[in-house]
């Protein structure tokens, strides 16, 4: 396991532990009527942060993904050409072929 994924995995669990954190002190708050509102935001500061590194590496490994794709990513980013392509190159074949097994009569022997 690389650095940046031991990070991310210890991102991941940081974040769920101080949103758990802040759900129990936002409930503890009003049983004994603390003023928690400056704790609170900032945990949730601290976690929207770190959810935003997150997201941030996702975004860009996908672009690092897309940039691999080569061509198939071009077809990605204008699919109305490559459905129009499609469309052009599809074969009528397979469709004729269906027809005809269609007018045969299927015998399941359950006679």
């Amino acid at each position: 396991m690389t650095k940046m994924e031991k990070i991310k995995k210890f991102s991941k669990y940081a974040v769920n532990a101080l949103n758990m954190i802040n759900a129990l002190l936002l409930g503890l708050a009003q049983i004994w009527g603390w003023s928690i509102d400056k704790i609170t935001a900032s945990v949730i500061v601290v976690a929207g942060v770190i959810s935003l590194y997150l997201v941030g590496g996702k975004l860009f490994d996908l672009r690092e993904k897309e940039e691999d794709l080569g061509d198939i990513g071009h077809e990605l980013q204008n699919p109305e050409e490559f459905i129009t392509e499609f469309n052009e190159t599809e074969d009528t074949e397979p469709a004729e072929a269906e027809e005809q097994t269609a007018e045969e009569p299927v015998e399941d022997g359950s006679n």
